[in-house]
C-alpha cells in the first residue's frame, strides 16, 4: 500500500473582529472530520506583515471606520477603486514582509485559504515564491461581492450565493472557479439544540420574546443606547447583551441594569422583562438557538449564523460599503430588516411581534431559505478533493451527507 505525506493546508486570516479568523477556523474544524491525519495552520497576517503594512491596511482602516466612515464608503464604491488590481499597495504586497514569506515557505502548503481580501493577495504574490504548484481559495465572506476580487488571481473562489456566483461570472470570472457553497460557520450552528433545556439553564422565560443584541467580538459603541431603548419598551422582552471584549461598553450595561433593576423593584410585576450582559462568549450558538430575533451590524460571519438557526435579524448602525451590502442582500431576501437609527429600532421591534407574529415568522422561514450551514464541510470537500484519496473522498460524502440531514 502506497502512504502519502499528511496533507498541508494553511489558512489565511486578518483579526478585525472576529469573523475572518472564525471563518477559517471552521474550515480547519471541517478538515480535520474528514481527513483527520491533513495538517493546518491559521495564519492571523495582522501579527506578521510590516509595521508599514499594518499602520496603513488596518489601522488606517479602523481609524477611516470611527472617524470619516463617508470616506470609506466612497472608497468602497468608487470606480477608480473598483478598477484596481488590488486593494492595497503593491508595493506593500510584494516587499517588507519576511516574516509571513518565511512562515510560508516553513510550512510549505499544497493549498493555502484566504478569508479576508488582504490576506488573498498576500498569498497570491507571496505564496508561489515557495512553491509553484500552491493552490489558492479564496472565501469571500459577505454578502457582496466588490469588483476587486474579480482581478486577482485564485484557483477558486468561494461566495455565499448564486447571486454573487452570477455577479463574477459578468465580471469575467470563469464559471469553473467560482463555488457557491457558502461563507463557513462553525459545526456547533448544525446540531440540534432543546430550546426549552437552554432557556431553563439562562433562566429564561420560553414564551417571552427574547432579544439577542451582539455588536462583534469588540462590540460598538452604541450597544448600551441599544440596550437602553428596548429595555423602555411597553413590550416586555427578554434582552441577551453580548459585549464581546469591550470592557467599557460592558460597565456601561451593567450600569444601565442596576438603574433598570432599582425602578422595577418599585413598580414590581408591571413588566416582565430582563436583562442578561455577557462579555465574550463562545455559546453563540446557544443564545443564537433561544433568541426570537438578532440585532446587530450586519458582519458577514454573525449574520451566516442567525441564519444557519433560521433567525430573523434587525440592523442598526452598519459599517460603511460590505456591511451595508451585507444589509441590502438580507433585507432583500426578507431575512432581514433595517433602521435608519437607533430611535425607529424599537418600534420596529414592537411590530414584529405583533399579529402573533406574523412578520416573524416569515423572516424566520426566509432565513432557514438562505442558510447553508454545511458551507465548511462543502469547502473541505473541495480542498481535499484534489488527488484526494479513496478512503477521503468516501469520508466526504458520508459527512457532507449528515450535515445536509442536520439542515
Amino acid at each position: 500500500m502506497t502512504t502519502h505525506p499528511p496533507r498541508k493546508i494553511l489558512l489565511m486570516a486578518a483579526s478585525l473582529g472576529s469573523g475572518h479568523l472564525r471563518a477559517a477556523e471552521a474550515v480547519v474544524e471541517a478538515l480535520h472530520t474528514l481527513e483527520p491525519s491533513c495538517q493546518t495552520e491559521v495564519m492571523d497576517i495582522k501579527q506578521l506583515v510590516s509595521p508599514l503594512f499594518r499602520l496603513i491596511q488596518f489601522q488606517g482602516y479602523e481609524l477611516l471606520i470611527e472617524r470619516a466612515p463617508w470616506i470609506w464608503r466612497f472608497l468602497y464604491r468608487n470606480s477608480i477603486f473598483a478598477g484596481r488590481k488590488f486593494a492595497a499597495p503593491r508595493i506593500l504586497l510584494e516587499h517588507g514582509n519576511p516574516r509571513l514569506v518565511e512562515r510560508i515557505r516553513q510550512f510549505a502548503p499544497e493549498t493555502i485559504v484566504s478569508t479576508q481580501i488582504n490576506c488573498h493577495e498576500l498569498a497570491c504574490l507571496n505564496s508561489r515564491r515557495a512553491s509553484a504548484k500552491t493552490r489558492l481559495i479564496s472565501v469571500i465572506t459577505d454578502y457582496d461581492v466588490h469588483p476587486i476580487w474579480s482581478k486577482t488571481p485564485a484557483d477558486l473562489l468561494v461566495v455565499a450565493h448564486r447571486e454573487l456566483l452570477e455577479r463574477l461570472i459578468s465580471l469575467g470570472v470563469e464559471r469553473a472557479r467560482v463555488h457557491d457553497s457558502g461563507i463557513p460557520i462553525a459545526a456547533s450552528f448544525m446540531i440540534p439544540m432543546d430550546r426549552r433545556a437552554v432557556c431553563a439553564r439562562l433562566g429564561l422565560e420560553p414564551e417571552v420574546a427574547t432579544l439577542l443584541v451582539m455588536g462583534g467580538s469588540v462590540g460598538f459603541g452604541e450597544l448600551d443606547e441599544v440596550v437602553a431603548k428596548l429595555m423602555g419598551s411597553a413590550r416586555a422582552y427578554q434582552i441577551l447583551a453580548v459585549a464581546g471584549h469591550n470592557e467599557g461598553v460592558r460597565h456601561g450595561l451593567e450600569q444601565l441594569k442596576a438603574r433598570t433593576d432599582a425602578r422595577r423593584g418599585e413598580n414590581r410585576g408591571r413588566n416582565r422583562g430582563s436583562l442578561q450582559i455577557f462579555g465574550f462568549v463562545e455559546f453563540v450558538p446557544e443564545l443564537m438557538g433561544v433568541a426570537d430575533c438578532f440585532i446587530s451590524k450586519p458582519g458577514g460571519l454573525a449574520t451566516t449564523e442567525a441564519l444557519a438557526r433560521g433567525l430573523p435579524m434587525v440592523f442598526v448602525n452598519p459599517i460603511p460599503g460590505h456591511e451595508e451590502k451585507n444589509a441590502e442582500f438580507l433585507v432583500r431576501h426578507g431575512a432581514a430588516l433595517a433602521v435608519q437609527s437607533i430611535s425607529q429600532l424599537r418600534p420596529a421591534l414592537d411590530s414584529l411581534f405583533e399579529n402573533s407574529r406574523a412578520k416573524l415568522h416569515e423572516m424566520q422561514f426566509a432565513a432557514r431559505a438562505l442558510a447553508k450551514p454545511d458551507a465548511a464541510i462543502r469547502l473541505a470537500e473541495e480542498i481535499l478533493k484534489r488527488e484526494c484519496s479513496p478512503q477521503v473522498t468516501a469520508t466526504a460524502s458520508v459527512s457532507s451527507e449528515q450535515a445536509v440531514h442536520h439542515r
